[in-house]
């Protein structure tokens, strides 16, 4: 985090804009999407942590987290790191994720 982002952190958990923090967190939800929505397979590279937004329209995967394990023109293919609901498969006894073939819209870079 910058040090101007910190400040404005720094000043909101004080209460410095809480006459106004409604339309604050309201548009700084909708700079996020606006943002994610731009993303490009090219941000992301193989290897990369990824956590699943709250864009993606299966509900149980906000916030889980994953890796890229493949990329294609448009779209990421994303193993998870706990396998869940219909990507889990099972091999000899063990659940494995599937991969995903997923928008980037969707996932966040982990830093």
């Amino acid at each position: 985090m910058s040090i101007a982002s910190e400040a404005v952190a720094r000043q909101i958990e004080h209460g410095v804009y809480d006459h106004d923090i409604k339309n604050i967190a309201k548009e700084a939800s909708q700079r996020l999407k606006t943002i994610r929505e731009a993303q490009t397979t090219a941000k992301f590279g193989m290897g990369d942590a990824v956590e699943i937004n709250s864009l993606c329209g299966t509900q149980y995967l906000h916030g889980q987290r994953g890796v890229v394990v493949g990329k294609s023109r448009v779209r990421l293919k994303v193993q998870l790191d706990e396998p869940t609901g219909r990507f889990v498969r099972y091999i000899d006894g063990k659940a494995h994720s599937t991969p995903i073939n997923v928008p980037p819209s969707i996932v966040d870079r982990v830093e």
